[in-house]
């Protein structure tokens, strides 16, 4: 009998707002399972916010039409579904994203993940608290796992100690330290 071999992905969108994001990576995460084999990969997007309005929007999974073209053709006949002026992500993307509460400075962090996008979010805080998030990140990262920060953002220089330099133009760095 042959074994089956399958692997949990994890990804924490920090900072998810509306929850764009969040469902842009699962569905990468869906082609990404796609080509290797949907029972390889067992894919979960974990979006956080602070801001429960924002939450209640990406919960939703609706959106305005006029944001359909920044999803790629292909894509929106593959995960979205269109009626009248508003489009939905369909469930196949909706079932692997998980939306919840989270203050970045007072709750438990997600723990166990193989990435943290925390785009456009550090750009809020001072030097201290940017490095207290980041050990957060740390913390919460599998061994080797990616961090991708939003391109106006840059890594402070204590951090460099604990994530290496994956792509500096794309702002993603890799855990270090086992």
């Amino acid at each position: 009998k042959a074994e089956r071999r399958q692997r949990i992905v994890r990804i924490w969108s920090a900072g998810c707002a509306t929850g764009e994001e969040p469902f842009s990576l699962a569905m990468s995460l869906l082609d990404c399972c796609a080509r290797v084999g949907a029972d390889a990969i067992v894919p979960t997007v974990i979006g956080t916010d602070l801001d429960r309005t924002a939450l209640a929007t990406a919960k939703r999974a609706e959106y305005p039409i006029r944001q359909l073209e920044q999803i790629p053709k292909y894509d929106q006949m593959r995960y979205v579904e269109v009626s009248g002026e508003k489009f939905t992500m369909k469930p196949n993307v909706r079932d692997i994203v998980r939306l919840q509460y989270l203050n970045l400075f007072e709750d438990p962090p997600i723990h166990g993940v193989d990435a943290v996008f925390c785009r456009n979010v550090f750009i809020y805080f001072d030097r201290s608290l940017q490095e207290q998030l980041l050990m957060k990140f740390y913390n919460s990262l599998r061994p080797r796992g990616y961090l991708v920060m939003g391109k106006s953002e840059t890594l402070i220089q204590e951090a460099k100690q604990i994530f290496g330099e994956v792509d500096l133009n794309c702002r993603i760095y890799r855990r270090s330290h086992e």
